[in-house]
């Protein structure tokens, strides 16, 4: 009788793992599918522009003298999410029109493969952006297999880093 439920112990646990890991990927297959789409409609122009505005939003967001303020009007960890994320929206959305009008150009390509590269580098960006900067972590929990991608501090420069580096190498 202890064999069967030791059994059906290792079962829940495994399911309960697999979905778990299952869920955390999912949010990172999420924002890479949103990124592949908007390369994809929008143009790998726009989509380049994204990914350098998505810099001038998180230095905008980290050096905002308001964030605190803005920040404490959150009642609940949720909101205070909700709060950061509109705020790097805004500092991300506004470079970004601004980029659009002054870097439209019909001589930019990157490459089908380029484009699926750089959008699995602007994933880790963003997720880096949510494990280092913003309160994700006090709303979500994420298994460790992603927190071996993007919790420890040493790695958050290069994640940061790969966008540009990806732009460097497949933009012709």
């Amino acid at each position: 009788m202890d064999s069967i439920a030791n059994i059906q112990n290792i079962a829940t646990t495994t399911v309960a793992s697999v979905w778990s890991v299952a869920g955390d990927f999912l949010v990172v297959l999420v924002i890479f599918g949103l990124l592949l789409c908007f390369a994809w409609y929008m143009g790998r122009s726009a989509f380049a522009s994204l990914l350098v505005s998505f810099y001038v939003g998180l230095l905008l967001y980290t050096i905002f003298p308001y964030q605190t303020l803005a920040l404490s009007f959150g009642t609940t960890p949720f909101f205070k999410l909700l709060i950061a994320l509109g705020i790097f929206l805004i500092f991300t959305v506004i470079p970004y029109i601004v980029l659009r009008r002054i870097s439209d150009s019909d001589f930019f390509s990157i490459g089908i493969i380029g484009t699926f590269v750089l959008c699995v580098l602007g994933t880790g960006f963003l997720m880096a952006v949510g494990y280092e900067v913003l309160p994700v972590r006090d709303v979500y929990t994420f298994t460790p297999t992603l927190d071996l991608l993007f919790a420890p501090k040493d790695y958050f420069f290069w994640w940061i880093g790969a966008p540009l580096l990806g732009l460097l190498f497949f933009a012709r």
